[in-house]
């Protein structure tokens, strides 16, 4: 039951963006966290702290850069609002898996899915958030591996850009 509920949103950017209009054809509410002043039909929000607590259901779609290293972290993971739900769809770094672990067995957060981990590069058995899903079934994460690109029509995009660009360029 989405319809009526706030969808919040980390960076809106071309994954935000989309991520906004799915939100929007199921009648949520849209808000939107950004350092840009972008327009968009959905309200910006000034600060993390203002969207956390207005969110039902909050996407991090930042892209990773030393700027946005645990955006959200130990400091505002005690703003989601009691009950929401967490979903991590920008890369691992963006979010500090600890504190967000945190949220959810203090029962802030109803929910965490991830398609990114802190150590998905090195070791994804290592990853924070992993390990306490795995000591902790009971609990309501779901993890599932960056791959949303890897099907057969994505890849032939890929290399149908990157022949053009060849053939443009040389």
């Amino acid at each position: 039951e989405l319809n009526g509920k706030t969808l919040g949103i980390l960076g809106l950017g071309r994954v935000g963006s989309r991520v906004a209009h799915y939100g929007a054809a199921f009648g949520m509410h849209i808000i939107y966290w950004d350092k840009s002043r972008k327009v968009f039909n959905g309200e910006r929000k000034n600060s993390l702290k203002e969207l956390l607590r207005e969110s039902d259901y909050i996407v991090a779609a930042l892209p990773f850069t030393e700027e946005t290293r645990h955006t959200i972290n130990k400091r505002n993971v005690k703003f989601f609002k009691k009950g929401s739900f967490f979903i991590n769809i920008s890369r691992g770094k963006v979010v500090d898996e600890k504190a967000v672990c945190l949220a959810v067995g203090k029962g802030i957060l109803s929910g965490v899915g991830a398609d990114v981990l802190e150590e998905e590069l090195t070791d994804f058995r290592k990853s924070a958030l992993y390990l306490y899903a795995v000591k902790h079934p009971e609990k309501n994460i779901m993890i599932t591996p960056h791959i949303g690109g890897a099907t057969i029509d994505a890849w032939r995009k890929v290399f149908s850009l990157a022949i053009k660009t060849i053939l443009n360029n040389y």
